[in-house]
């Protein structure tokens, strides 16, 4: 018979081996620590000697771990390679709408420097907020006169929609997060649209809409998008809506 502790204890494990893989070190003791505690409820709850002893096995092992941190230190943002996403060095005219520049890793850099933010969830916050404060939403580069890359939203101060996802995505995953371009067909209010967003993945998986000035937007509109498709990289340029946002659109 399933065990919801123990499901819950073992994602919660996998988030902090995640954060503690890439460098993150007290959300992951936290984590682990979570994780020791639905343990624990899971082996008082087990219905069997054999379950209880297991379960008190992992209890132990994360409350070992969340120990061995203990004081560490997060690390500083740097520019990591994980198991889903990579450095590409591609040419300056390549429409590979994920370029990351010097500059872009400096804004990075300063507006979590600057504002004491270790922890994944303090980063991706940092980020949204610069892009919030300082990317319009406008209209120098739309329709078919160009669809901008992530760079360019940065060099020119403003985009839409789906410009402003770019370099978004691409300041998380050099942040050490994990996120994703998300197209939306209906919004948090209901209203069919043709829009597109982040999706961060982790520490946590949530809608991350610059365009409309919601760092979560399942808590700030009460209700995530509602219709939704998230796309992996090399979906990007290959799916028939998502080509529309950027191919076509570049020109």
């Amino acid at each position: 018979m399933p065990n919801m502790h123990a499901d819950r204890g073992q994602s919660l494990a996998g988030r902090a081996i995640l954060c503690e893989r890439h460098g993150d070190f007290q959300l992951a003791r936290t984590l682990y620590l979570d994780a020791a505690s639905a343990y624990a409820r899971a082996t008082k709850s087990a219905g069997s000697k054999e379950l209880q002893t297991s379960y008190q096995r992992l209890t132990d092992i994360y409350l070992g771990k969340a120990r061995q941190l203990r004081g560490r230190q997060s690390n500083q943002i740097t520019l990591h390679d994980s198991d889903n996403f990579g450095i590409i060095l591609s040419e300056k005219s390549s429409p590979n709408p994920f370029r990351l520049t010097s500059e872009m890793q400096s804004i990075a850099d300063r507006c979590i420097a600057g504002k004491g933010k270790t922890d994944l969830e303090g980063r991706a916050n940092a980020i949204f907020n610069w892009l919030n404060d300082n990317i319009k939403y406008g209209g120098k580069k739309r329709g078919r006169v160009g669809y901008r890359r992530a760079d360019e939203v940065i060099k020119t101060g403003e985009g839409v929609c789906g410009e402003d996802a770019y370099p978004y995505i691409v300041m998380l995953r050099y942040a050490g997060l994990e996120a994703r371009f998300m197209l939306v067909y209906t919004d948090c209010y209901g209203a069919d649209v043709f829009h597109a967003c982040a999706r961060v993945l982790m520490p946590r998986e949530f809608s991350s809409d610059v365009a409309y000035h919601m760092y979560d937007v399942g808590a700030a509109a009460g209700s995530d998008h509602q219709r939704i498709k998230v796309l992996p990289d090399e979906e990007v340029l290959q799916n028939e809506d998502a080509v529309k946002v950027f191919r076509s659109w570049r020109g």
